[in-house]
This record gives C-alpha cells, structure tokens and sequence, in this order.
C-alpha cells in the first residue's frame, strides 16, 4: 500500500507495528494517519486510542482499514473495508485531506 499511495503523490512514512506507529507519531506531526486494524502488537484502534491519550495524534486524521469482520472499538473512526479498489482509495484519501472526516464518511457510503 505504501508503494502505491507514493505513486499517487503521498509523502507516505510507514510503520510495521502499533509500537513503531506510536514511536513516529511521537516524532512528529502527520496529516493522515491510514492503520490496519491488524497490526503486530495491538490493533489499529488500540493504537489510535494510546496515541490520542498521549497527545500525539494532533491534528492527524485517521482512518481504519481492515478485512476483519466485526472489528471491535473502532466506534468514532473512519473504517475503509478490504478489499481495496485503490484508485477509489486514492480518491477517498485525497478527498479526506481536503475535506475532514466527514468528507470521508460522505465519499466511502456513496455506490460503487
């Protein structure tokens, strides 16, 4: 996925782990942040859930990917399914960024 949001123009720094994730938000600021509910460690919303304690998500706006079917505490974020058309999840990001979480939530019910 990194490779190709790079392709699509992202600045895209990417993280193996909830841990690894936590450590580059501590680093510095991000304008998306795109998890794996499965992540080695802890899941993407556990990792949302830590970082938002700590202060360090800022001004990042995340979202939730996952092929998982009943992913638990992800109450309150955006949630993209697998599979991924990814020219639609290039759309999706962009319109995100520009827009808010509630450009998201708008642009991920509409038809395929």
């Amino acid at each position: 996925m990194a490779l190709a949001l790079r392709g699509a123009g992202f600045d895209v720094q990417p993280a193996g782990s909830g841990r690894e994730a936590l450590d580059l938000l501590e680093a510095m600021p991000y304008d998306l942040l795109v998890t794996d509910y499965d992540m080695p460690g802890m899941t993407g919303t556990e990792m949302l859930q830590i970082a938002s304690q700590r202060g360090i998500v800022r001004a990042a706006r995340p979202l939730i990917v996952t092929a998982h079917p009943s992913p638990k505490g992800t109450e309150g974020f955006p949630v993209v399914r697998k599979p991924l058309d990814l020219a639609r999840f290039v759309a999706l990001l962009r319109s995100f960024h520009a827009a808010g979480v509630d450009g998201l939530r708008r642009a991920d019910k509409e038809p395929n």
